[in-house]
């Protein structure tokens, strides 16, 4: 399982256009502010009749996010800033992940919530590079009129919410200088299953009795909400459930999480990518798949150098973000790939052809099967990747789901350790 670092204290937050109010209390905030926009208009004559019905609607949900946002990034990080397009490119566009609140009318309701005479939100303007297509993008956060509005209401996590009909199957197109777009699909029986599996999970989730035993700021335990998103434009590829404020923690923070009020603990499939390689080539696998000749103390860079293999279109000669000692002193990669291939004589075809995303693919099936097995048999736990959270008192039943669910996906058998 690769660790997760927390960085929510260094970056802008970007906006969710889901974003909801969900206490009586920051719904009647978000209602008096609509009210107050609504005589401001009039009182400016800034529009000749009233708005229809679906703008109306689209409306007071416009000044919801924006004010909820708002208003969660001061909680979250109280010097931080929301990202938030002001693009014709973007806005107005029908798109499965991003809500109504995304028309066109949005830079409008943004420039009457920043108005002198309402002065609710701080914004800064986004700029447009002309010269290398970097464009600097409009940021906003909480002024303090409106943090004195909200100061009486004392809110926190739980007055904040998303709407259900936030997308939670996520297609991303291949990666474009290391980043990837949201990609447009169709649906058909494939999504709907995945959808109605997703929707199962953050159902079972959201009335879990979950904790923190330590205060984390930034974390609430009421950010549940899973999805699950998919690479390179197929669904063939990943599939990695994500989101849930246990994943934005390490290792030793998560120790904290309380489940049922009970201690935690969390199960980790060994050596998952090369079982899962190996099942779906027919072939039984133990041992060690890292223990390669010659390179016994030098399992972790292995390791790097196997999975890079895997994700691979073509054979290379360098990778990046490998450590100058992960390998023996004077061993050039390209020797290194060779040994593992000789090693890895029975998969030696599923190297060097992106097989590694077909693997996660695998991967993700599993751990979406553990966990509504897990939900059949009132377990709670919360996926990490390729591993889950769950009760210490519960960890036996949990490592029996693991092991056969994993078998029953690649009929391999694999090892689980626990942490």
């Amino acid at each position: 399982m690769n660790e997760v670092l927390d960085e929510s204290a260094t970056k802008d937050r970007h906006l969710n256009s889901y974003r909801v109010a969900r206490s009586e209390q920051l719904k009647a905030l978000v209602r008096s502010i609509v009210a107050q926009l609504e005589a401001y208009e009039v009182s400016l004559k800034l529009r000749a009749r009233a708005r229809k019905p679906n703008d109306q609607k689209v409306f007071e949900r416009q000044v919801e996010c924006l004010v909820c946002e708002a208003l969660l990034c001061h909680l979250v990080q109280p010097k931080g800033w929301v990202t938030v397009s002001r693009s014709k490119r973007i806005l107005g566009h029908a798109s499965r992940y991003q809500s109504p609140v995304m028309g066109r009318t949005l830079p409008d309701v943004m420039d009457l919530l920043t108005s002198p005479e309402m002065g609710l939100l701080d914004v800064t303007m986004g700029i447009v590079n002309p010269f290398n297509g970097c464009n600097v993008q409009t940021t906003l956060r909480a002024s303090g009129r409106l943090l004195g509005l909200a100061a009486e209401l004392n809110l926190t996590h739980a007055d904040f919410g998303r709407d259900d009909a936030e997308e939670v199957i996520i297609l991303k197109a291949e990666k474009q200088r290391g980043k990837s777009a949201r990609f447009p699909y169709a649906d058909d029986e494939q999504t709907a299953a995945l959808r109605a599996e997703v929707k199962t999970i953050n159902a079972w989730l959201a009335q879990a009795e979950i904790e923190l035993a330590d205060d984390f700021p930034g974390k609430s335990t009421d950010d549940r909400k899973m999805t699950r998103s998919f690479n390179n434009g197929t669904f063939a590829h990943g599939g990695r459930l994500s989101g849930g404020f246990w994943q934005g923690m390490t290792k030793a923070q998560r120790k904290s999480i309380l489940i049922d009020g009970c201690e935690t603990v969390t199960l980790d499939y060994k050596q998952m990518g090369p079982s899962i390689h190996y099942g779906l080539a027919g072939i039984p696998f133990s041992g060690d798949a890292y223990a390669v000749p010659g390179y016994e103390f030098h399992r972790a860079g292995i390791k790097k150098v196997f999975g890079a293999m895997t994700h691979a279109r073509r054979r290379f000669n360098r990778l990046e973000d490998l450590d100058p000692l992960a390998l023996p002193a004077g061993v050039k990669l390209s020797k290194a790939c060779q040994d593992i291939e000789r090693h890895h004589a029975l998969i030696a075809d599923r190297f060097y052809c992106r097989s590694g995303m077909e693997a996660m693919r695998t991967e993700s099936d599993v751990i979406v099967g553990v966990m509504l097995e897990l939900r059949a048999r009132g377990i709670v736990g919360l996926p990490i990747h390729d591993a889950v959270l769950v009760r210490e008192d519960q960890a036996d039943q949990v490592d029996e789901v693991m092991r056969a669910l994993f078998t029953q996906h690649t009929g391999n058998t694999v090892a689980v350790s626990m942490e």
